[in-house]
Parts: C-alpha cells; sequence; structure tokens
C-alpha cells in the first residue's frame, strides 16, 4: 500500500464549517442555486475588505435571492449590479483558497440576459 492510499482524510465537522463549505454543499442540494462570492474589494482580497461566499438564484433583472448558510439567512439583494464586486462561479467547484479573483458580474448579466431574458 502506498502512503497516498494509507492516509485518510477526515472532513470537517459542520461547527468548523466556513462559508465556503456551506455554499458548496447547499449547491450540491439545491442545484436552482448557483454559488457567488461577494467583495467590497475588487482584487476580493479579505485583509482590506470583506469576500463572503453565499448561495443564488436570478429572481429578477436586478434581484438575485441569497442563501446564506454560515449566517443562517436567506434575502433578496437588489441593485447588486450598482454595489460591491461579484465573482459569479459557473463552471465547476468554488476553489477554497484563492490569491486574486476578478469581477465577472458583467458576462454573468450577458450571459444570463440572453439565457432568461431577463
Amino acid at each position: 500500500m502506498s502512503p497516498v492510499q494509507a492516509v485518510q482524510i477526515i472532513p470537517k465537522t459542520e461547527d468548523k464549517w466556513t462559508c465556503y463549505d456551506y455554499s458548496v454543499d447547499f449547491a450540491k442540494n439545491n442545484p436552482d442555486f448557483g454559488i457567488v462570492t461577494i467583495s467590497d474589494n475588487q482584487l476580493f482580497r479579505s485583509s482590506t475588505g470583506y469576500s463572503h461566499m453565499v448561495n443564488y438564484k436570478v429572481v429578477s433583472e436586478n434581484i438575485l435571492q441569497i442563501h446564506d448558510g454560515l449566517y443562517k439567512t436567506d434575502y433578496l439583494l437588489a441593485g447588486w449590479k450598482t454595489q460591491g464586486y461579484y465573482h459569479f462561479w459557473l463552471e465547476g467547484t468554488p476553489v477554497r483558497n484563492y490569491y486574486v479573483l476578478q469581477d465577472n458580474s458583467k458576462e454573468f448579466i450577458r450571459l444570463n440576459t440572453q439565457t432568461y431574458q431577463i
């Protein structure tokens, strides 16, 4: 047996989950929700602002329904296009750790305008 096979990875218990863990888990069980990282810093650096990962669903052109598993709350985010920075994880599983993300909200709007006609 190789040393790699001998290592057992023990998942974190839910009381040690971060916003990443809650968002990825919720998305697995709710495929109609996507995952987005929200920040007040254009480089999504938490050392100079906040960055937080939540689940979203498009309600209308200017409104996202937000599910925040870490803070156990659901709310509507109106006017999101004009405030803050958003990185929508459009494909695959988000990364837990990143150095820099880019705001891709304009691309998200373009894709959803064509798809949903919002």
